[in-house]
């Protein structure tokens, strides 16, 4: 790991100016699509049946807050943790939410997955998480990498 991150960090900064600068284009299309909903609500309006089940009131700032720790990263594999870390805190949100709900109704609420996708969409909508598809091409290449080196993407 210590390696990886040395080398990660001596050529972080010519990599990330390079993937910034290729995905300018399609960066700034995915902002004008996120900022397509002027606001939270019309986010949460999208997701069927969000406000009967409870799913519009979350709190998402520990995961927006965990997110927006990817732009301080410079290792792919920290960039992941990051992910995974607001990815966890989005579930204990829900969690929470559900518990919460269904002591006030007596009954149980179903969370489904695309629930979730559409939580995490509106934490990256909440979130000032900057530059997405440059994290994810920086991921990618290393995740690639990773395959390459067990074998597992053989021909």
């Amino acid at each position: 790991y210590q390696v990886s991150r040395n080398t990660y960090a001596a050529l972080h900064s010519w990599i990330w100016r390079h993937l910034q600068h290729i995905l300018t284009k399609q960066e700034e299309r995915l902002s004008k699509g996120i900022q397509a909903f002027a606001s939270v609500e019309d986010l949460v309006e999208a997701i069927p049946d969000a406000q009967g089940r409870g799913l519009a009131s979350l709190d998402l700032r520990s995961p927006c807050e965990l997110l927006d720790e990817v732009d301080h990263k410079i290792t792919p594999h920290e960039k992941v943790g990051c992910i995974d870390e607001a990815y966890s805190a989005l579930q204990k949100c829900v969690a929470d939410e559900v518990k919460r709900s269904e002591q006030g109704r007596g009954s149980a609420i179903e969370i489904t997955g695309d629930d979730v996708m559409s939580l995490f969409i509106l934490t990256l909508y909440q979130s000032s998480f900057r530059d997405r598809l440059a994290h994810i091409a920086h991921v990618e290449m290393y995740l690639q990498g990773a395959a390459g080196l067990s074998g597992s993407n053989a021909v």
